[in-house]
């Protein structure tokens, strides 16, 4: 992975952790232990961390660390349906970073987002 990359995902990982804080904060909720400062390699470590690189090993043009499901059926006609595989990663990244609904499946791109790291990996 390109140090690049790294900054991004370290940057990207230590923001998320600072937005768990503000929610944490924001609840009123007494402090705790599963809350306390992690450092980065926990963070890396973590499912987000190691989805982000997954996602910059494959923008980089290594060989994708999942691979989509194909489902065919027949019913009269031949349907391929495709399911998984680096695009639902995007999507559940996606929805973690830029995520805004309550159902944690809708987000939607900010504008200029392309010009951020994570938008510069995943747009």
């Amino acid at each position: 992975m390109t140090p690049k990359h790294q900054e991004i995902i370290d940057t990207t990982l230590q923001a998320i952790q600072t937005r768990e804080r503000q929610y944490y904060r924001a609840l009123s909720l007494p402090p705790e232990e599963p809350f306390r400062r992690r450092s980065i390699e926990q963070l890396r470590a973590s499912l987000l961390g190691q989805k982000l690189c997954w996602i910059a090993e494959y923008v980089e043009g290594y060989p994708a660390a999942v691979q989509p499901e194909r489902r065919e059926q027949e019913w009269g006609w031949r349907a391929v349906e495709i399911i998984g595989g680096m695009r639902r990663e995007v999507y559940q990244v996606c929805s973690v970073v830029y995520g805004s609904a309550l159902d944690g499946k809708t987000w939607l791109f900010p504008k200029g987002c392309q010009h951020t790291g994570v938008g510069g990996l995943v747009v």
